[in-house]
């Protein structure tokens, strides 16, 4: 049985591999969404040869790297809730804030960090007390932790997968992609969560909660790789920056070309407001400023880093803020004023720019 473990963790190793080399070496290198995806892949490959280590009769090794990956698992997570940011929206970097996602990690590192640092001698005798008694409840509970804090990530991952497939009708195929690999890999940790709270319970079920999270996540490993091999752009997003220098590549525009147009829009924006109006489009806002809306839309994706809807939608969101305060109207009605044509669009729009919701908002300033 302990040879069959081997193989299956030495292929999940080589699969991993085979895949970190695959996509670092693909285009648009310094990617954001590929070098999260290298991380994910990294740590869980660092999992397996954890394991295979423990099973493969390497003793003095085992010792030494006994735990060594305790807490890889509160950083995959977070990763790939990031990572599924990055593919969704890939023009999306990574902020200085964001690092409180790891903070789990780096304060349950820091306090194995004494463990680690043991010497041999310790390390023998603690693992003897472990196959005598089994893991303390402590180690069990904190096991347990790990799964959860991964479900938790795994539900945020899909919601965006989910919304975003809803929103766009569910024609890209790389979120597609992503959800369907979220449901995967949560079913995975859910079956592992499982074998945890049954060693919790003392319940045996013949397998340990470590060994069939890997043998489940190299099964997720093989996915990645037929993906990877029948559709490479399947994995990771094209790099935004590198399709909008593709698709303006043969644009005449020159630089002060674009500062004109770019004027001239921000003029009429703050003047006219046309965004007022709830039907606008790129060509009735490029023919109110004379201007082609191919450059309109080369101009805005350019120099403002983002799309004509997004732009307009910002406007309007300004717009409500300066008339909400103090207005006898509805929240819906100032909205209506504001540009917008339904509420659940107006809804939705509003938390993704401001990050809360209308009604908060409203009484944040009452």
């Amino acid at each position: 049985m302990e040879d069959i473990w081997v193989i299956i963790f030495s292929v999940g190793i080589v699969q991993g591999l085979f895949l970190i080399v695959a996509i670092w070496f693909t285009k648009n290198r310094k990617q954001f969404s590929k070098e999260l995806f290298v991380l994910i892949l990294l740590s869980s490959v660092t999992l397996l040869s954890s394991e295979l280590v423990e099973i493969s009769g390497k003793r003095t090794l085992i010792i030494r790297m006994y735990r060594i990956g305790e807490t890889l698992p509160l950083l995959i997570g977070p990763l790939f809730y990031f990572y599924t940011i990055a593919a969704i929206s890939p023009d999306v970097g990574f902020r200085k804030q964001n690092l409180i996602h790891f903070l789990p990690f780096f304060v349950f590192t820091f306090l194995f960090m004494p463990f680690y640092l043991e010497s041999y001698d310790y390390k023998v005798e603690y693992i003897n007390k472990v196959n005598t008694e089994g893991l303390t409840l402590g180690m069990k509970l904190f096991g347990w932790f790990k799964g959860m804090y991964a479900i938790g990530y795994l539900i945020y991952s899909w919601i965006l997968a989910r919304r975003y497939r809803v929103k766009k009708l569910r024609k890209n195929f790389h979120v597609n992609l992503i959800y369907w690999l979220v449901i995967l890999q949560f079913s995975a940790v859910l079956l592992t969560q499982l074998l945890v709270t049954s060693e919790l319970l003392q319940i045996s079920i013949g397998i340990s909660s470590d060994r069939a999270g890997a043998l489940f996540f190299t099964f997720i490993y093989y996915v990645f790789a037929l993906i990877l091999i029948i559709s490479p752009k399947g994995i990771l997003p094209e790099d935004v920056q590198l399709a909008k220098s593709k698709r303006y590549k043969k644009s005449s525009l020159s630089h002060d070309q674009k500062e004109d147009i770019l004027i001239r829009l921000t003029q009429s924006l703050m003047k006219d407001k046309p965004y007022l109006r709830a039907d606008l489009n790129l060509d009735d806002l490029a023919k109110s400023i004379r201007v082609n809306p191919n450059f309109l839309s080369q101009v805005i994706n350019e120099r403002l880093d983002k799309n004509f809807y997004t732009l307009i939608n910002e406007y309007r969101i300004e717009e409500f803020k300066r008339n909400i305060n103090g207005s006898k109207k509805t929240i819906y009605g100032v909205a209506l004023d504001s540009g917008f044509n339904s509420k659940s669009a107006f809804n939705r729009v509003f938390k993704e720019i401001t990050g809360t919701t209308p009604s908060q908002y409203k009484k944040s300033i009452d």
